[in-house]
């Protein structure tokens, strides 16, 4: 079995485990930062603008971190990061009573531009690593579960915070965990022998052969999920349940984890990594329509299960094809510029969507996420030009 396979790589099961810990912040850190700022600010607009500026400084530092991991190691980055991270978390109960809103954007653009890159890192180990590719291709099916578990388990943190004390602890304990997770890590033997590259010139990502479509497409997909995340909620109010738009978000994840773990489980598939992921990208489009259609409660639960089934197979397939195209000596710099694209195009599709969704209904933002999805198979599926011959 493949899982096996994965298990046997000394040091592997550390590593998955080690990366679920310290990337259990990013189902935590924005959610307890936007009530934070709610309950000092009374204004949700607030709120929104706190989160955004640390949502896209920790898009747009990505790449940057990335390249210092290949050039300098991951340890020494990571655990800089991870303390700069924390403390501009932490600082926030400190300054955050009172203090102008214009001061808590900044100090939550500086905390979010220190945020360890700590998916790169771990992705980019693979390649290093696996054995062949039918392991790593189960390494980041198991990635793309650990993903799942990460967004179930992170709000749930959150809300036990929120109810026994107040949203300072759960900003504080986003702190607690970055630097905690991030210290155990970067300790695993597989994360301290990554990158240290030095000094030696290496290709650009962006200019890597079938690159620059792929951060495309993982756009695309994350303007997508960002549309959905507007959607579902939308779907529950529209339902008159509107308590119930987090569940459905859960089902999908649920259903995520659940064929994450199928499709990792089977051996190498014939078709290319370009074909596999353009063809996912356009069955997550369909899997997605049907909640256009919900107009009771169990249809919704059914449909929001259907919706989550190509997520985690969809986001295996990406990490497996970015590790495939980066140059020598750059992967995780490839890894973070995928995850600056999907976060932008998070941020894209949420704000699109959320007027989409005020004049015309969930139905219309689901159909948008859908149109996005399949724009991006469409996208990946597109042949690559070959490059012209020399006479």
């Amino acid at each position: 079995m493949a899982y096996r396979r994965v298990a046997a790589v000394p040091g592997a099961v550390r590593l998955l485990g080690s990366s679920v810990v310290a990337r259990l912040p990013l189902g935590t850190s924005t959610i307890a930062l936007l009530l934070f700022v709610h309950e000092v600010a009374g204004s949700f607009a607030a709120a929104g603008a706190v989160v955004a500026a640390f949502t896209v400084t920790g898009a747009v530092a990505a790449p940057v971190q990335g390249r210092l991991i290949d050039a300098l190691g991951a340890a020494p980055v990571l655990v800089a990061c991870a303390a700069g991270h924390a403390a501009g978390l932490a600082a926030f109960p400190l300054v955050g009573d009172g203090a102008p809103i214009a001061a808590l954007i900044a100090l939550a653009a500086a905390s979010g531009a220190l945020l360890p890159p700590i998916s790169a890192c771990a992705r980019a180990v693979w390649p290093e690593v696996a054995p062949d590719g039918a392991t790593r291709d189960a390494g980041y099916a198991l990635d793309a579960v650990a993903q799942e578990l990460i967004w179930i388990c992170g709000p749930l943190l959150v809300a036990v915070c929120v109810a026994a004390a107040d949203p300072a602890l759960a900003v504080l304990l986003s702190a607690a965990l970055t630097l905690s997770g991030t210290l155990v890590f970067a300790a695993a033997p597989l994360v301290r022998a990554h990158g240290r590259h030095g000094g030696a010139r290496r290709p650009p990502v962006l200019r890597a052969p079938g690159m620059a479509r792929v951060l495309g497409c993982t756009a695309v997909m994350g303007f997508g999920l960002g549309a959905s995340e507007i959607a579902f909620p939308a779907a529950a109010v529209e339902l008159g349940r509107p308590a119930l738009g987090p569940v459905l978000l859960a089902l999908m994840s649920v259903a995520s984890l659940a064929t994450g773990l199928a499709y990792g489980a089977r051996a190498r598939r014939a078709a290319s990594l370009e074909t596999r992921h353009g063809t996912l990208l356009l069955v997550l489009a369909a899997c997605t329509l049907p909640m256009t259609a919900a107009q009771d409660l169990p249809t919704a639960l059914a449909f929001s299960l259907v919706a989550g089934a190509a997520w985690s197979p969809v986001l295996a397939c990406q990490y497996a094809l970015v590790a495939e195209l980066a140059p020598p000596g750059a992967v995780t710099t490839a890894f973070a510029w995928s995850t600056s694209s999907v976060v932008c195009g998070l941020a894209l599709g949420t704000a699109l969507a959320g007027s989409l969704v005020d004049a015309s209904g969930a139905a219309a933002g689901f159909l948008l996420a859908a149109a996005a999805y399949g724009a991006g198979g469409a996208l990946a599926l597109t042949p690559r030009r070959s490059p012209p011959a020399v006479a």
